[in-house]
């Protein structure tokens, strides 16, 4: 890509990195995501998929597809990720008790 921007790649990294730790949050009996969170992901999914039909209907060539196409899912699943950290990061799992 070469008018790629380094920071997708570094927001798409740190996002696969954040849904790594939460699963395992969610696995340890953390808070799971909203039924809210869930519609607003699928509402700006949604909305990802439509602008990508726009460009390929507006003729755009394919490496601008791509490119777009990286874009936007970085950007959605980075910030899905963000929101996530936060509710990690507001509802943290209990401390483990000491043994007796």
């Amino acid at each position: 890509m070469q008018g790629s921007i380094p920071v997708l790649g570094l927001i798409f990294w740190l996002a696969v990195a954040g849904w790594f730790f939460d699963g395992r949050y969610i696995r340890a009996g953390g808070v799971r995501p909203p039924t809210s969170d869930k519609r607003y992901l699928a509402i700006a999914c949604g909305l990802c998929v439509a602008a990508l039909l726009l460009l390929g209907l507006a003729g755009a060539d394919g490496g601008a597809i791509g490119d777009a196409t990286f874009l936007l899912m970085s950007l959605v699943f980075g910030l899905w990720e963000f929101r996530r950290y936060r509710i990690r990061r507001t509802h943290p799992l209990g401390l483990p008790k000491p043994p007796e």
